[in-house]
């Protein structure tokens, strides 16, 4: 029984670690990588393990399906995750375009757009006194000059 809690813990634990992993690295990639997929499923284990508290003394059949759910959900995240991340932060892209076309990044409310379904890091930076406008594919690193 003891060990079985400490089971329950331990996942509560590792999922609410995943999830801030997961906040923190797609922060990097302004949240492109579609993060949000994974938590409900997250909080799936963590409510998954409460539930396991609460009904201590059911079947051992139910433990055993909740505890092998939620380790196989805590090891298949994170894979998927860091496997589907942007090849390219939003920094890095920044740099990029700062060093290709010799332009001062300018900071922006707008970080992303969406043209055809697809996510694109979008850059605003100054070049001799005029703005100009970047999107720049955050999986290939292919980027353009936006014509206003």
């Amino acid at each position: 029984m003891k060990k079985r809690i400490s089971i329950l813990i331990l996942l509560m634990v590792a999922s609410l670690i995943e999830l801030s992993l997961i906040y923190f690295v797609s922060k990097e990639y302004h949240h492109l990588n579609n993060s949000t997929f994974f938590i409900p499923f997250l909080v799936l284990v963590i409510i998954s393990s409460f539930m396991g508290f609460s009904v201590i003394d059911h079947k051992e059949k139910y433990h055993n399906f909740n505890l092998t759910l939620g380790l196989v959900i805590l090891v298949v995240i994170p894979v998927i995750f860091f496997i589907s991340k942007p090849e390219y932060t939003y920094k890095h892209a920044q740099e990029m375009i700062k060093s290709h076309y010799q332009v001062t990044i300018s900071e922006s409310n707008f970080k992303t757009i969406t043209v055809d379904g697809n996510e694109f890091y979008y850059i605003k930076g100054k070049k001799q006194n005029s703005e100009v406008l970047f999107s720049f594919n955050p999986h290939t690193g292919e980027y353009t000059e936006l014509k206003k």
